[in-house]
């Protein structure tokens, strides 16, 4: 057996990608170079009638504040009294907000959350939704699968599993909103059949919304 050295050839270095880095960073200080020579950019803007009109009339500036009152001339008022306060006057108005008004509008909403225990009743109203659902889709063959959480729930319908059925789905929410129930679509071909009811939904009015979609799901069939 006769073995050879191997050789070893020179390595090689490719200039093409730092070329490539030179060329831009060139164009880049060429740039920069010319936008810096530039002190002052003029611009010249047409004297408007619209805004000399505008000087002249007489501005009311509404301020809404935190606790959801009007402030108008250093008064409050309520809202229910702004249509009055403003009877009369012709003048332009301009509507502000203090910064911490939508903050406690937040507030005010987790409080009602809290105080009627809205989390705990989706919870337990919506696992009970799901477990309703899951029951048609036993029976049937064209729910392929029920998924989501609390009072926020998905169905899909499909021809056989694994294939969408939008049309499907379409006809049952058309049966639905006959009856006087109201479902949304989503879903790429539009099968997937959401259920949002509200988070104070009671347990008759879901038995009410299932047993009015089953009566679809048969009209349907």
């Amino acid at each position: 057996m006769h073995l050879e050295p191997e050789r070893h050839r020179s390595p090689t270095i490719s200039l093409t990608p730092l070329i490539d880095v030179v060329f831009i960073l060139l164009i880049f200080f060429m740039l920069a170079s010319r936008f810096g020579d530039w002190k002052d950019l003029p611009v010249n803007v047409l004297p408007s009638e619209a805004s000399e009109q505008r000087q002249d009339q007489d501005w009311l500036t509404l301020t809404v504040t935190a606790d959801g009152q009007v402030e108008m001339e250093g008064e409050r008022y309520a809202v229910s009294d702004l249509a009055e306060r403003l009877q009369g006057r012709d003048a332009t108005v301009l509507i502000t907000g203090e910064a911490d008004a939508p903050l406690q509008a937040a507030l005010a909403t987790l409080d009602v959350m809290e105080q009627e225990e809205l989390v705990s009743h989706a919870a337990t109203e919506g696992a009970y939704l799901f477990e309703r659902l899951r029951t048609l889709r036993d029976s049937h063959d064209c729910i392929d699968e029920v998924r989501g959480m609390g009072l926020m729930l998905g169905m899909e319908i499909v021809k056989a599993p694994g294939e969408p059925d939008g049309e499907r789905a379409a006809a049952l929410l058309k049966a639905c909103e006959q009856s006087g129930l109201l479902l949304l679509r989503c879903g790429i071909h539009g099968q997937v059949v959401r259920w949002l009811p509200p988070l104070t939904a009671s347990r008759q009015e879901i038995d009410q919304a299932v047993n009015l979609f089953q009566d679809a799901l048969e009209e349907t069939r």
